[in-house]
């Protein structure tokens, strides 16, 4: 898929280039935490860690387009919020994390953070600290809450 492709306008909307957008970052996550379950019962200190986006939050976004990225990272924040309260009652954690503008294909060159750093601040300010309490929010990199 051509990242460059996804970020459209709305005369230039692809209705399946969306959905399969919208299956890669909003359904496949959970997927992937249904799947694991069992294992994360087990686990000590059961975290799921959605990557997001800043274009995820309603109350940030303040242009239009990019209906396919907006639209699947949105629906993930929501998704995640429901897993959340579904597994809190086996004290797994689910949050979802805006990890700041990173250096990718889709980020460009000219960009706040490397992927190596961007994964060191989501562990260390967000990861390491996440309790049950957490489950279900939207965080920043820094560890602050991201508005929803």
């Amino acid at each position: 898929m051509n990242l460059k492709k996804t970020f459209r306008n709305l005369e230039a909307l692809d209705a399946n280039e969306m959905l399969d957008i919208i299956h890669i970052n909003s359904i496949a996550p959970l997927l992937i935490v249904k799947h694991f379950k069992k294992l994360l019962i087990k686990s000590d200190h059961p975290v799921v860690v959605n990557i997001s986006s800043w274009l995820g939050s309603v109350s940030n976004l303040t242009f239009g387009g990019h209906y396919g990225y907006v639209g699947s990272k949105n629906l993930l924040n929501i998704l995640n919020k429901s897993m959340a309260n579904e597994l809190r009652q086996y004290k797994i954690i689910c949050i979802n994390v805006n990890p700041g503008w990173v250096k990718t294909d889709m980020g460009g060159q000219k960009t706040q953070f490397s992927p190596e750093q961007a994964v060191t601040n989501i562990i260390t300010n967000i990861v390491l600290n996440a309790t049950i309490n957490d489950s279900g929010k939207f965080f920043n990199f820094d560890g602050s809450e991201h508005p929803w």
